[in-house]
């Protein structure tokens, strides 16, 4: 879907670490992908799409 960059550590992800935003939840929360394949539901203020 989109690129995205963390804006902060995020377990064993580092800020600046670029992700994949796959679809929006609601209530401010998206499902991404980490580079390393992990998928997780995180919010809006977590990550800056590049």
């Amino acid at each position: 879907m989109k690129n995205a960059k963390l804006n902060r550590n995020y377990f064993d992800h580092q800020n600046g670490e670029i992700i994949e935003v796959l679809e929006f939840r609601g209530n401010g929360r998206y499902y991404v992908k980490f580079a390393n394949g992990e998928t997780d539901v995180i919010g809006k203020s977590s990550f800056t799409l590049v």
